[in-house]
């Protein structure tokens, strides 16, 4: 009988050592297991301090709006504020806050959720991250990774290394964050990276580096880092920014917005602005820049000014505030901003608008519209008939026939017909007289988030059929959107903002949308969600 035990309670011990020995092929031991918690804020991070293979699926069980997040090659461990559910599962609650995950060395594998855009740094290895109906943030890490953003408008950037990369539907973004020597991209050939470096690209319609960039046929987002950076925009309706350095710009076809220092800064390169064919509209920034509009009608933007500028079409240079030294060619209309501005048209058919301050505005010949905005302003049409926006503030001369509208809504004149925001440009064309006498606007429905295409529905009536302007103004600088004939009575109109639109919402909480049909004026506040 005690031979029978001995003989039971060995065989016992030989199973516990086959199964201990078993385990670690299928899981890793905990103690070398990425972790998964939560901090006071409700932030979800996944954190791999090893070399580990990791397969991540994260998933949202949108019942009990709960993260669960699974991993197929090792276990995981639960921090602070997750539960553990399984050795390979951790379940965390769903916040505000974007969730991020530090995947560590290894060739590892991350698929995000289709809900919620996720934070995913792959680290060393050739990682392979997957984004879902969100807008993901991807960092590939040195290693050939491959990086695919779905759905939504993601930003990528792979690292070192030779990477596959797919932004998806949406629009999407490249960055080079970890580039130390300036990089090649182009987006028709599908192509970037620094110098060895070969990165294939598609899906891919904003980037953001050092180095030279290419846009192709649709509208491109590109975007310099510091230094001497040459961007082209090609075909498309693009916007270009240079960021630090004297940067050279090309719009290509189409009608582009081209900044030569940050759209909101104060960066003070020596830039070359060319528009190209289209309706542009440039702004050099600081610096002595040199600017061409190219063909089309295209405009001088000095919106973004606080001290008055000085700007005469009839010479090349200089133009801007006292001593920065700007040329200008080829371009119909000029923009001034907050300060005391002077600007002078030439023979053709200019559009100037003098913004906030107290202004001087001259025409001369041609077919013009003086626009002098806020303040106390001279409008000067110098013997032409020609469209002149005043308030009873203003001194109106020299203008023929012209009238200035009623007095009613002089602080927030009807903008100049100059090209809009996010590649819905319009060239300028006078309106069509309209006697209406009443136009109500009401919002119906809105659909408009930072980044994103975005809708809206107004409930229009007017007492006049006619063609109705209308305008998006954003802080100081107000753009047209588009213009639309109305039939007398009420009628629906949507109106469609392209993501670059929105992204200037980044630094307005809301935009201000100015109708305008014939004399009358009616405003509509639209707040971001």
């Amino acid at each position: 009988m005690k031979e029978v035990e001995t003989s039971m309670f060995n065989r016992r011990r030989l199973i516990a050592a086959a199964i201990a020995l078993a385990m670690p092929a299928t899981l890793p031991a905990l103690a070398s297991a990425a972790s998964v918690s939560a901090d006071a804020a409700g932030g979800i991070t996944l954190r791999d301090t090893g070399s580990e293979t990791n397969a991540v699926t994260v998933t949202l069980d949108a019942p009990t709006e709960t993260w669960v997040i699974r991993d197929s090659a090792t276990s995981l461990t639960a921090g602070a504020g997750c539960t553990q559910s399984a050795a390979n599962e951790i379940r965390c609650a769903q916040t505000g806050e974007r969730p991020s995950a530090y995947l560590g060395g290894g060739d590892d594998a991350f698929t995000a959720p289709q809900d919620g855009g996720w934070i995913v740094y792959g680290e060393d290895g050739a990682d392979q991250l997957a984004g879902g109906a969100g807008a993901d943030t991807f960092f590939g890490g040195p290693g050939a990774d491959t990086l695919t953003g779905g759905g939504g408008n993601d930003r990528l950037d792979g690292g070192t290394g030779d990477d596959t990369i797919d932004g998806g539907t949406g629009e999407d973004l490249i960055t080079y964050t970890s580039a130390t020597a300036p990089v090649t991209v182009d987006l028709t050939a599908g192509a970037g990276g620094q110098a060895g470096e070969h990165d294939a690209l598609t899906g891919i319609e904003d980037v953001t580096a050092s180095g030279t960039l290419a846009g192709d046929d649709g509208p491109n987002f590109l975007t310099g880092a510091g230094g001497a950076d040459v961007i082209s925009g090609n075909g498309g309706e693009d916007t270009l920014v240079g960021e630090g350095g004297s940067d050279t710009l090309g719009g290509g076809a189409g009608n582009d917005r081209l900044y030569g220092d940050t759209t909101f800064g104060d960066g003070n390169g020596a830039d070359h602005l060319d528009g190209g064919p289209g309706d542009d509209r440039l702004d050099g920034g600081y610096g002595a820049d040199q600017i061409d509009g190219g063909s089309g009608f295209d405009i001088l933007d000095y919106s973004a000014r606080s001290s008055g500028v000085d700007v005469d079409l009839r010479r090349g240079a200089p133009q801007g505030e006292p001593g920065e030294g700007d040329s200008a060619g080829g371009v119909e209309g000029v923009y001034g901003g907050a300060g005391n501005d002077t600007l002078v048209g030439d023979d053709g058919d200019n559009v100037l608008h003098g913004g906030d301050g107290n202004d001087t505005l001259r025409g001369l010949g041609g077919t013009d519209t003086l626009d002098g905005g806020a303040g106390v302003n001279l409008l000067d049409c110098g013997g032409s008939t020609d469209t002149v926006i005043a308030g009873p503030q203003d001194s109106v001369i020299g203008c023929g026939d012209a009238t200035p509208p009623p007095p009613g809504d002089s602080q927030n004149p009807p903008p100049p017909p100059v090209g809009g925001a996010g590649g819905e440009n319009q060239s300028p064309k006078p309106s069509p007289a309209v006697h209406a006498t009443r136009l109500t606007v009401r919002l119906l429905a809105k659909t408009l988030r930072l980044g994103r295409d975005g809708k809206l529905a107004l409930r229009v009536n007017a007492s006049s059929a006619g063609k109705l302007a209308v305008a998006l103004k954003l802080g100081k600088v107000t753009y047209l959107h588009r213009s639309v004939t109305v039939k007398r009575g009420a009628s629906t109109l949507h109106l469609k903002f392209s993501a670059s639109t929105t992204r200037k919402l980044r630094k307005h909480a809301k935009l201000t949308l100015k109708l305008t049909l014939g004399t009358l004026h009616a405003n509509v506040v639209v707040k971001r969600a």
